[in-house]
């Protein structure tokens, strides 16, 4: 009787063990990358020295751009679709902007998060903002966010109020 209960709680470790490994890796993740159609899309001269083409207006090329500025982006962006009960950053969500970042990423190999970033972009680039609440708490849990969560999607209305409403970072 005792073998039994030892093997039978043996093969439940061992099932929790495997399920944790699964949960908490990405190795043997069957997720793809998303593809993005970039023959329409314009690209953007940049370089070290020519820092105004950047559509922040920040002083970064897009071959400097890393984890936080595209968290920095990305997050300031989401807010303009977003329900969230404080909102501490805002640039407007444009398409040169979404195409700039996503060439930028296209070129960049030293970010963490470059998969998380494309597939937000790609759907941006396309129009698709169904899940722009889930991106904005995707990048704002990245930045170790503790206050506005996002909690739903404005209306187009609500979002033209936000937008008249605050001036751009």
């Amino acid at each position: 009787m005792n073998k039994k209960i030892v093997l039978a709680f043996s093969v439940a470790v061992v099932i929790l063990c495997v399920w944790m490994f699964n949960v908490f890796s990405d190795i043997g993740s069957t997720e793809e990358e998303p593809e993005v159609d970039y023959s329409d899309m314009e690209v953007v001269e940049t370089s070290t020295q020519n820092t105004g083409s950047n559509p922040f207006s920040d002083d970064i090329s897009q071959e400097e751009m890393n984890d936080a500025y595209f968290q920095k982006y990305i997050h300031g962006m989401s807010h303009q679709k977003v329900e969230a009960p404080q909102k501490w950053s805002f640039y407007e969500l444009t398409q040169e902007r979404v195409e700039w970042l996503l060439v930028a990423l296209d070129g960049s190999m030293e970010v963490k998060n470059k998969y998380e970033y494309k597939q937000i972009l790609s759907k941006w680039y396309h129009g698709d903002f169904s899940t722009v609440d889930e991106d904005h708490n995707l990048v704002w849990e990245m930045q170790n966010g503790n206050i506005g969560k996002a909690s739903g999607i404005l209306s187009v209305e609500e979002e033209q109020e936000f937008i008249d409403s605050v001036e751009e970072d």
